[in-house]
């Protein structure tokens, strides 16, 4: 449960797009991907937040070889768990900064595809085993954007792996998304009574 010294929480929606580059990257393409979730806001106070959220994100890459014809998407489904300190210019609306620490959950992928010597290929990811991606992995990134006094804001992001996503291979992902804030706790109004003569 998020507590706030403040009594200030909002929770939203938040939606964006997100593109990858795996290293060493060997000629493959960096493709867009869509990644939506859930963003959290708890006012720690002098105009600092806590930015928790739950992302469900698509990380991929195109190899292709024009040569030997060959063309292959390969692509992972990942949940995130962001977890930012973010500093915003004004309490309620202004220009935003943060950085922090992401875990993240490698779910499922797949390669498809067609290569020259094999043909057509759709083959599910396997995670875990002896030279297979990490089932889990850590990032660490930060964020700039905007925030608006109506809930709204737009926030492009970074993030490159800590522990790597397969032994000796790992990805940035840089992006953008906008989410929508809605207060689930407000500070109670005060009033004081008439003096009683």
């Amino acid at each position: 449960m998020l507590v706030s010294a403040n009594g200030q929480i909002s929770l939203g929606p938040m939606a964006g797009i997100n593109n990858t580059e795996f290293h060493p990257s060997r000629g493959n393409k960096r493709i867009i991907n869509p990644r939506i979730g859930v963003l959290a806001d708890v006012y720690i106070g002098a105009n600092f937040h806590f930015n928790p959220g739950l992302t469900l994100s698509r990380i991929g890459l195109l190899a292709e070889d024009l040569y030997w014809r060959e063309k292959v998407n390969f692509h992972v489904h990942v949940a995130e768990i962001p977890l930012y300190l973010t500093y915003q210019t004004k309490k309620e609306s202004g220009f935003l900064i943060g950085a922090g620490v992401s875990p993240n959950i490698n779910i499922n992928g797949r390669w498809k595809g067609n290569l020259n010597n094999v043909g057509d290929i759709d083959v599910p990811l396997k995670f875990g085993g002896i030279g297979d991606p990490h089932r889990i992995t850590v990032g660490a990134g930060g964020n700039i954007g905007y925030a608006f006094k109506n809930g709204l804001s737009v926030r492009a992001f970074g993030q490159t792996l800590i522990r790597d996503y397969q032994r000796g291979s790992f990805y940035n992902n840089l992006g953008i998304s906008g989410a929508y804030l809605m207060p689930l706790k407000k500070k109670a109004a005060t009033t004081s009574a008439p003096a009683g003569r």
